[in-house]
């Protein structure tokens, strides 16, 4: 059985050396990419200790709020200590206690890792107390401006505990990936010389995603508000139920066979799931712009209404592109600001630097077959593809963590795949 299944990984590796896992060697149950989804709800952090730190970066005195950014540092135990600093970048509108990022940050310690969780650039926190002009959504500024960040982060700790790391790597996930992706293009060995950059499940397109992701949302109109709350309300008692267990593969499959919502059900949540911070990153984003320019510098002035509805789509036409417009280059399109905000628009870097890699998933609803395709031959043989587990669904799970263990610490991916070894 064995020889059979290493037999069907090696002919699943494809053409550019990519590494794209068979169904029948991947062990994590198949459902719904949305239940999937969804059902990342269910894992939380693992039991351990943290520091939970505010840090000042900017001093702009505006007045009645906590300027200072948030960042949780976690470490392992003295016996497997490797001195070796993992950065996590946590997905859209995700704040530090994010538990997918903490869950990563727990599992990372007991494999010798340190690490920093730093918050999502869509958030409140790093628009008031990190971003240059409190508009995020052009990558390019707010990659240095998160670079800046952990640059503040990573000397609190140094100055804290008198540690001095012997490699960092980095590790963004969903729009933390997109992120991330910029942060490592930016740096090149300038400051960080960052051993190993792993993206996991990144949309490719800011423009694209947004779409996408407005089509969710949508459908919670469509569906009416009870059903709606009714299918929230049962997704978080299981989730709280869940979360007394180590997170298993014969719980979990017992637990997520509950989540019988309908399609347009599941869109609604995940469509929430992902943009619920979005009414305060337009709300931080004005707060800055007047402070900082006494008026919108361009922007649409939104009613509390407006603001408390606002999608992905309208955050970019009514801040993100008024702004660039009026501030940076006339000229700019929406076009022209979903090209530069891709990874497409990264594609040399990719192709010439051998680590950065790529772990997605094929039935991600924020990519496609061209988009896989296309990583395929840009990252060969640094991009692994599991056939299954939706948006992030499936990150927590025994092979993927084992992947992302192996990157960092260089080892094969190939053999990592492999249920047993971990």
């Amino acid at each position: 059985m064995k020889k059979a299944l290493l037999f069907l990984f090696l002919l699943s590796t494809a053409l550019h050396g990519q590494i794209i896992v068979s169904p029948e060697e991947y062990t994590f149950p198949k459902v719904r990419p949305l239940i999937a989804a969804i059902s990342t709800s269910f894992v939380g952090a693992p039991n351990g200790s943290w520091l939970h730190v505010k840090l000042p970066v900017k001093d702009r005195k505006i007045k009645g709020v906590d300027e200072r950014v948030h960042f949780r540092y976690f470490w392992p135990g003295p016996k497997m200590d490797n001195r070796e600093l993992v950065y996590i970048l946590t997905g859209f509108g995700s704040s530090v206690k994010s538990a997918k990022a903490n869950y990563l940050a727990r599992r990372l310690a007991e494999e010798g890792f340190h690490s920093i969780v730093l918050p999502s650039i869509f958030s409140e926190r790093f628009i008031i107390g990190a971003s240059s002009n409190g508009v995020v959504g052009e990558f390019q500024q707010d990659a240095y401006d998160y670079l800046q960040l952990m640059k503040k982060a990573h000397g609190y700790i140094r100055d804290l505990y008198g540690i001095t790391f012997l490699k960092k790597h980095m590790i963004g996930y969903s729009y933390g990936g997109l992120t991330a992706a910029f942060v490592a293009r930016i740096d090149q060995n300038r400051f960080f010389k960052l051993s190993q950059e792993v993206l996991i499940n990144p949309p490719t397109n800011l423009l694209k995603a947004a779409k996408i992701v407005d089509g969710f949302t949508s459908r919670r109109n469509q569906i009416g508000e009870w059903q709606f709350l009714k299918a929230l309300a049962k997704a978080g008692y299981l989730s709280f139920r869940f979360k007394k267990y180590e997170p298993i593969l014969p719980i979990y499959k017992r637990y997520v066979k509950k989540l019988n919502f309908s399609e347009h059900q599941s869109m609604a949540m995940v469509g929430h799931s992902l943009t619920s911070e979005l009414p305060d990153v337009a709300k931080s984003a004005q707060k800055v712009l007047i402070h900082e320019h006494g008026n919108l510098a361009g922007t649409f002035k939104l009613s509390n209404k407006a603001i408390n509805n606002i999608n992905l789509d309208e955050y970019i036409e009514k801040i993100v592109l008024p702004y660039q417009k009026t501030n940076n280059d006339p000229r700019d399109t929406r076009e022209k600001l979903g090209k530069r905000n891709s990874l497409y628009a990264l594609d040399s870097y990719f192709r010439n630097n051998d680590n950065v890699y790529l772990i997605h998933t094929k039935d991600d609803f924020l990519i496609n077959t061209k988009d896989i395709k296309y990583f395929s031959q840009a990252f060969k043989d640094r991009f692994v593809l599991f056939p299954w587990g939706g948006h992030l669904g499936n990150f927590w799970h025994s092979q993927n963590m084992g992947v992302l263990t192996a990157i960092l610490k260089g080892k094969a991916l190939r053999s990592a795949i492999r249920e047993k070894d971990f």
